[in-house]
C-alpha cells in the first residue's frame, strides 16, 4: 500500500487582510495548518484553565511519616507534597492547635516553613508543587506496662506512618481506632497504618509475656437494687471491675445460698457456672463462675440478676450481698424498693451506711432506703408485710323534703392512699329505698341487709388508687307532710376518715323547725347552697369515662339549713315542720279584637303560685255569655260551674258580683310557679254603620294579687271614634306582655284594681275600590315600513294585585306574530270564546305585587295598499293596543322608525313629541352667571322623562321575533295610556324643492331692494330673517327645515348689502377734495344769498341735500328748541347721516354726495 503524505498547506493569518499581510512588514506569519492548530487550542485550554478558580488557593496531598525507636527516642522522616494553586506567594497551614515533635533537617526548596505559636505553616513564592522534607523528634514514654507515643503530625489528604520498633512479639494500640499491620522485619517489628485528616494520634505497644508475670489487681465497685415484689425478693448486682498489672479470663462471684441465680450478663462473657445451688438459706455461700473469650484487660463490666422467694407474709428477709472473690477492693451501693402494697422496714447490720437514694424508682415501685459499704462483711434485713390502704372521704349530701317524699343525692369523694382498693361498703340510713348509684353498672352493687342495717357493696372493676368520685341517690315516702323527718346520714366503712356535709331543701308550703340537732353540728347554708368541685377526678367504677372539669349540686329549692360531721354519727338530727298556704298571683292579660262581623275576646291567666301548689282555684267570668265561654286547655281536669261561695268568704266580695258567674277549676296535677290558662268567647256583630263594644272582664277571686293588661285590636276598615276607660291607665304596647305583644294594637291598657271598664264606640267605613292592576309603563316601539305596513312591540311593566288576565285589544286587521312573554316566561296565547280580545295570564303571588313585571308581545298590522310606496305627501295612522280591563296606566312611551325617504312634519294625536332645548339656552346658560337679578330664582325642571325599564338581556335572548330598529326614529311619551297618532309626511325631495323655491323668492325680493332705503332693507331682513328664525321654533321641525332657505337667502343679501357699502364708503372718502371750497359769496366776506349753484354733472342732480336756512349766529337754542340737525345724505341707496367734509362751509350747509 503507496504511502500518502499529507500535503503541506499554508495558512495566512488574518485572512481578511491578506493584502495588507503581504504588504507590511513584521504583521502576518506563514505557518503549517498542524501547528495553528495547536497553537489555537493551546491558547483555548490555558484561557479555559485560566477561568477556572479552585475550590482552595493550597493543599497538603500527601504525607509520608517513616520513624524509627532509637532508646526513649523516636525519629522520623517526614516528606510532605503541598500544591499551589495561586500565582504568586502563598500561606499553607501544616497544623493547627498542636505542637509538632522537635524539627530538625528542613529542606522545603524554594519554599520557607514558619513556626508560629499555634502551629507551622509553609510559605510558597509561586503556583506550582511542593516537596518539604524534614526530621521529627518525639518522646516515648511508659504507663499501664506499655509504651506509649503521642504524636501531633501535620494532617494530609493521605497520609501513611510506618514505625520501626526494635524487637519481636509486640501488640500494638492506635487510638483513635485505625488499621493497622505490624510485620517482622529481621530482628525488629514494622508497624505500619495510613490515616486521614486527623493529626494527633497515640500509639502504645507491649508484650503479653510481660503482663502474665504480674498477679492481676481488682477493684469492684457494684451497684445492687433490690426489688421487694409480692412473693419474691428480686436483687440485680451491676458488677463494675478494674484491672491492674494483669488480664484475667475469669472471675468468680461469692453469691449467698438460698438465692437463685437468674442470668450472667457482661462483656465477652462466654459461659457462667454455679457451684453449691442446692444448698439451703443460711448454708456455706455459693461459687458463681464467669468465664471469657479472651482475657479482659483494664475494665470488665457485667451484670447478675437474683430472685428468691418470700415466705408467708409477714415475714424477714435478707438482701443478697455479692463478694468478687479476689478482689483487693469490694464496695457499693445498696438500693431497695418495693411494690406500694407492701410494708417494708430495713434492718442494717454491720458494714452499712445510710444514704439518700438518687432518682426515682421504676414505674409501679417506691423507693425504701439506700445504703453504701466498703468492705464486707456487710448485712441488711428486711421486715415485709402486707400494706393497709388509708382512705379519706368526703360526701356532701342534698336532703329535700317535699309534701308526699323525701329524696337524697350525696356525692362521695374517695382519696385513696397507699394501697389500691378493690371494693367499698357504706352503711345507709334506715327507712330509706329505691337507691341508685350513678355511672356504675347494675351488677357491680348491691344493697345487703344484716338486721335492720342496710350495707351497700360495691366492686371496682380494677384496683383503685388516689382520688375516686361516686353518687348515690334514694328516697323515701312520707304519709303526712307535717310529719318529723329524720336527717339521713352515711357510715363509709373501713375508711380513716370521714367529713361530711348536709343540705336541707324544704317545699316552699312547708315551715321547718330543728326539733333535735343530735350529734351534728350547723354549718353555714350559703357554703352549700352551690357547691362546685373543681377538677373532679374520673371515676374509678367506669374505666375510660371522663368527668367534666366543673360539677355543680345545686338544690331545686333553697337550701334551708344546713349540717356536718365527722366520722360516724351516733344521733342523727329530727326536724319537724308546719304547713304554709298558698300565695296565688295572677295577670290577667285581656286581648279584645274587633272585628267587621264580630267582636274576639280571648283572656291569658297566668299564674305565679309561691309557697304552696294548688290544684283549684275559682274564676268568676261575665254572667252575660257564661254559656259562651270557651275553657278546653289539657291542665284543667273538670269545671263545676255550679259552684256556689261560702257563707263567710276570707276574702272581700268581688265588685258588682251580681254580674258574674262563679267557676270552680279543677287542675289534673297540682301546680307551683309559674303556669297560664287561656279561654276565650266570640260575639257576632250587628251589622249597623256604628256600634258599642264593652270590654268583657274574667276574674280570679280570692287571689292574693291580681293584675291585668288589655289590648284592642280592630280590622283596618273600623274606626275607634271614642274609647272611655275606667280604673285602667293607658299604655305604649310596647309595654305589653306575653300573648298580648304582637303587631297591629291600637289601644294598650293596664290596670291593677277593680272595679273597671272600657267602652268603645266603633264606626265602620266603607273601602274605595282600587285598581287591580297598574301598568306603570307601557313601552310600544312599531317600525313603518315604506307600503303603511306597521309592526308593533308591546312591553307592558304590570303590577298585579289580585287580577288574573290582562284583556288586549289589538287594532283592528292587526294579528299576533310573536308568543307571549310574561315575567321571563313563554305563554301561549289566548282569547275567549266568542270573542278576539287577547288573554294574558298574570302571575299573582307576591313578588309580583311588589315589584313590576314585563309583558311583552308583537303584532302587525297589514298595509291597506300592500306594495305601494308612501307619496310626496300625506299621513299614516297607527293605534296602539287598547287595555280594556286595566283602568290605570301611569306613562306611555311610544317609539317610532319611520322610513328615510320622507320628512315628518306634523305628529297629532294626545302623545307628546321628545324635542331638545333650542334657541338662546346655551348662550343663556354662559352669561347667566354676569347678570344680575333681583328676588328670588326659581328652578324649573327640564322635563326630561324617567329612564323606561329595560328587560335583562338573557331573557331578550329568548324572544321569537324582534322589530327592526331601522329608519328614522321618534319618540313619544304621554302620562296615562298609549294614544293614537297621525304622522303628516311629505318626501324629501318635495321639501328640498320647497326649500329651494323660498330661496329663490326671498333671494330674487331682496335683489329688488338693492338701491331701497334703509328702512325698507331693514324691513326685509326683519320679515325673512329674524322672522325664518323664529319660525324654525313655532313650526315643526320638518317645515322648519323649509323655513331655513328664507333665512339663508336674507343672510346672503345682508353681507351683498354690507360689502358693497363698505367698498364704495372707501372709495368715496378716497376722492374727497383736497381744498375747502369757497363759501357761496365768495372768497371772503359775507355769504352770498340765494340758492347754492347748480352742479356742473347732471348725475348729481338726482340727490340734492336740501340746504336749510341759515341759522342767526346770535340765537341761543333754548330748552325746546333743539339745534338743528342736517338731513341725512343718500349714496349708492344706503342713507348716512350729515358728514361734515374739511371743505364744507359750517354754516349748515351740505353737499350732493353718490
Amino acid at each position: 500500500m503507496p504511502v500518502v503524505r499529507e500535503r503541506e498547506r499554508t495558512i495566512y493569518v488574518p485572512y481578511e487582510e491578506l493584502e495588507k499581510v503581504f504588504t507590511d512588514d513584521g504583521k502576518g506569519v506563514f505557518l503549517p495548518y498542524k501547528e495553528f492548530l495547536e497553537l489555537w487550542q493551546e491558547l483555548n485550554l490555558k484561557r479555559a484553565k485560566d477561568e477556572t478558580k479552585p475550590p482552595q488557593e493550597g493543599v497538603v496531598s500527601r504525607a509520608e511519616y517513616t520513624g524509627i525507636v532509637e532508646g526513649e527516642v523516636l525519629t522520623i522522616d517526614a516528606k510532605i507534597t503541598v500544591e499551589s494553586f495561586k500565582e504568586g506567594w502563598l500561606t499553607i497551614p501544616l497544623s493547627r492547635g498542636g505542637i509538632l515533635p522537635g524539627v530538625t533537617d528542613v529542606d522545603a526548596g524554594n519554599a520557607t516553613l514558619s513556626n508560629k505559636p499555634d502551629g507551622y505553616d509553609l510559605i510558597v513564592p509561586d503556583k506550582g508543587v511542593y516537596e518539604l522534607k524534614m526530621k521529627l523528634h518525639a518522646s516515648i514514654g511508659r504507663s499501664g506496662g506499655k509504651s506509649r507515643l503521642n504524636l501531633t503530625l501535620p494532617s494530609a489528604a493521605v497520609s501513611r506512618f510506618t514505625a520501626t520498633v526494635p524487637g519481636s512479639g509486640w501488640e500494638f494500640e492506635v487510638n483513635p481506632s485505625a488499621a493497622f499491620t505490624s510485620r517482622p522485619a529481621g530482628e525488629k517489628t514494622e508497624l505500619s497504618f495510613f490515616f486521614g485528616s486527623g493529626s494527633r494520634f497515640e500509639i502504645a505497644w507491649s508484650k503479653p509475656e510481660a503482663a502474665v508475670a504480674l498477679k492481676p489487681l481488682i477493684l469492684a465497685s457494684n451497684k445492687v437494687t433490690s426489688e421487694v415484689r409480692g412473693g419474691s425478693l428480686a436483687t440485680t448486682a451491676a458488677i463494675d471491675l478494674r484491672i491492674l498489672r494483669a488480664p484475667v479470663s475469669e472471675f468468680v462471684i461469692s453469691v449467698p445460698a438460698g438465692q437463685s441465680v437468674l442470668s450472667v450478663t457482661g462483656d465477652d462473657v462466654k459461659e457462667w457456672k454455679l457451684d453449691g445451688a442446692d444448698t439451703p438459706a443460711g448454708g456455706a455461700a455459693q461459687k458463681l463462675t464467669i468465664v471469657l473469650n479472651e482475657a479482659a484487660k483494664e475494665k470488665w463490666s457485667g451484670t447478675v440478676s437474683l430472685e428468691v422467694p418470700l415466705p408467708k407474709l409477714p415475714a424477714d428477709a435478707p438482701v443478697p450481698l455479692i463478694q468478687i472473690t479476689g478482689a483487693a477492693q469490694d464496695r457499693g451501693d445498696l438500693t431497695v424498693v418495693a411494690e406500694p402494697q407492701l410494708d417494708v422496714i430495713p434492718k442494717a447490720g454491720e458494714g452499712l451506711i445510710q444514704q439518700t437514694a438518687a432518682g426515682d424508682a421504676a414505674a409501679g415501685l417506691v423507693n425504701v432506703s439506700a445504703y453504701r459499704y466498703l468492705k464486707h462483711p456487710a448485712q441488711l434485713s428486711l421486715n415485709v408485710s402486707e400494706a393497709k390502704a388509708q382512705v379519706d372521704v368526703e360526701s356532701l349530701t342534698t336532703f329535700t323534703v317535699e309534701r308526699d317524699r323525701s329524696r337524697l343525692e350525696t356525692n362521695f369523694q374517695y382519696q385513696v392512699r397507699r394501697v389500691g382498693i378493690f371494693d367499698a361498703r357504706i352503711q345507709l340510713p334506715a327507712g330509706w329505698t329505691g337507691w341508685e348509684v350513678v355511672g356504675i353498672n347494675a351488677d357491680a352493687w348491691a344493697v345487703e341487709k344484716n338486721g335492720n342495717v342496710e350495707v351497700l357493696a360495691m366492686k371496682f372493676p380494677k384496683q383503685t388508687l388516689g382520688a375516686a368520685s361516686l353518687t348515690l341517690r334514694g328516697q323515701q315516702l312520707r304519709a303526712n307532710p307535717t310529719d318529723d323527718v329524720t336527717v339521713p346520714v352515711f357510715t363509709p366503712q373501713n375508711v380513716a376518715r370521714h367529713d361530711a356535709k348536709i343540705g336541707v331543701s324544704v317545699h316552699s308550703s312547708l315551715e321547718v323547725n330543728t326539733k333535735d340537732r343530735g350529734s351534728l353540728s350547723l354549718e353555714d347554708v350559703n357554703a352549700l347552697r352551690a357547691v362546685i368541685v373543681p377538677n373532679a377526678p374520673p371515676d374509678p367504677f367506669r374505666p375510660g369515662q371522663q368527668i367534666s372539669q366543673q360539677q355543680t349540686l345545686v338544690a331545686p329549692i333553697e337550701v334551708m339549713l344546713a349540717f356536718r360531721h365527722r366520722d360516724a354519727v351516733h344521733t342523727p338530727a329530727t326536724l319537724s315542720f308546719k304547713p304554709r298556704p298558698p300565695q296565688v298571683n295572677v295577670q290577667v292579660l285581656t286581648l279584645t279584637q274587633v272585628k267587621e262581623q264580630s267582636t274576639l275576646h280571648q283572656w291569658e291567666l297566668v299564674f305565679d303560685v309561691g309557697y304552696a301548689a294548688i290544684d283549684k282555684f275559682i274564676l268568676a267570668v261575665p254572667k252575660a255569655v257564661a254559656g259562651d265561654i270557651r275553657l278546653v286547655d289539657p291542665q284543667v281536669k273538670e269545671i263545676r260551674k255550679d259552684y256556689q261561695p261560702p257563707a263567710n268568704p276570707a276574702q272581700p266580695p268581688l265588685p258588682n258580683a251580681e254580674n258574674y258567674a262563679l267557676w270552680e277549676v279543677v287542675l289534673r296535677n297540682e301546680h307551683m310557679g309559674q303556669f297560664a290558662l287561656s279561654l276565650s268567647h266570640e260575639q257576632p256583630g250587628t251589622g249597623a254603620q256604628t256600634a258599642t263594644v264593652e270590654l268583657l272582664q274574667v276574674h280570679v277571686p280570692g287571689a292574693f294579687q291580681e293584675t291585668g293588661q288589655v289590648a284592642v285590636l280592630k280590622d283596618d276598615n273600623l274606626e275607634i271614634v271614642k274609647a272611655t276607660a275606667d280604673s285602667m291607665e293607658e299604655i305604649d304596647p310596647r309595654e305589653l306582655s306575653g300573648s298580648l305583644q304582637r303587631s297591629g294594637v291600637f289601644l294598650a291598657y293596664k290596670y291593677k284594681a277593680q272595679p273597671l271598664g272600657l267602652k268603645l264606640e266603633i264606626a265602620r267605613n266603607a273601602y274605595i275600590s282600587v285598581p287591580q292592576a297598574v301598568i306603570t309603563h307601557a313601552v310600544l316601539t312599531s317600525a313603518v315600513a315604506t307600503d303603511r305596513a306597521q309592526t308593533t312591540e308591546a312591553i307592558y311593566w304590570v303590577k298585579n294585585n289580585a287580577q288574573q288576565f290582562l284583556t288586549v285589544k289589538l287594532p283592528k286587521t292587526a294579528r299576533l306574530v310573536s308568543d307571549v312573554f310574561v315575567n321571563g316566561q313563554t305563554q301561549q296565547p289566548m282569547k275567549r270564546e266568542g270573542a278576539d280580545d287577547l288573554l294574558i295570564r298574570l302571575p299573582s303571588d307576591a313578588a309580583s305585587r311588589r315589584a313590576a313585571f314585563p309583558v311583552r308581545f308583537v303584532y302587525e298590522v297589514p298595509s291597506e295598499e300592500a306594495g305601494k310606496k308612501m307619496g310626496w305627501w300625506g299621513g299614516i295612522h297607527i293605534e296602539p293596543p287598547t287595555l280594556l280591563d286595566v283602568t290605570k296606566v301611569l306613562e306611555a312611551h311610544h317609539a317610532l322608525y319611520l322610513p328615510e325617504s320622507h320628512d315628518y312634519t306634523a305628529f297629532k294625536g294626545a302623545m307628546t313629541l321628545s324635542v331638545r332645548d333650542r334657541g338662546w339656552a346655551r348662550f343663556r346658560g354662559m352669561v347667566n352667571a354676569l347678570v344680575p337679578a333681583f328676588g328670588p330664582t326659581f328652578t324649573q325642571s327640564q322635563g326630561d322623562w324617567n329612564t323606561v325599564p329595560s328587560i335583562p338581556a338573557d331573557q331578550k335572548a329568548a324572544f321569537d321575533f324582534q322589530v327592526p330598529a331601522q329608519g328614522r326614529n321618534v319618540v313619544l311619551h304621554r302620562l296615562g295610556e298609549p294614544a293614537a297618532i297621525d304622522v303628516s309626511f311629505r318626501s324629501r325631495g318635495f321639501s328640498y324643492f320647497l326649500e329651494g323655491v323660498v330661496f329663490f323668492v326671498v333671494l330674487a325680493l331682496g335683489v329688488a331692494r338693492w338701491k331701497a332705503p334703509l328702512r325698507t332693507k331693514f324691513r326685509y331682513l326683519l320679515i325673512f330673517g329674524l322672522g325664518g328664525i323664529l319660525l324654525t321654533g313655532i313650526l315643526s321641525p320638518a317645515n322648519g327645515q323649509v323655513v331655513k332657505g328664507s333665512v339663508f337667502a336674507a343672510g346672503i343679501m345682508a353681507l351683498a348689502w354690507t360689502v358693497c357699502g363698505f367698498f364704495r364708503g372707501v372709495k368715496n372718502w378716497m376722492q374727497r377734495p383736497k381744498h375747502r371750497p369757497p363759501p357761496y359769496g365768495g372768497s371772503g366776506g359775507a355769504p352770498r344769498s340765494g340758492p347754492p349753484p347748480q352742479p356742473e354733472r347732471p348725475d348729481l342732480a338726482q340727490a340734492k341735500v336740501p340746504v336749510p336756512p341759515a341759522p342767526d349766529a346770535t340765537a341761543v337754542p333754548g330748552p325746546s328748541q333743539p339745534p338743528s340737525e342736517a338731513p341725512p345724505a343718500s349714496a349708492s341707496g344706503i342713507e348716512f347721516p350729515n358728514v361734515e367734509t374739511p371743505d364744507a362751509p359750517k354754516g349748515g350747509s351740505g353737499y350732493e354726495v353718490k
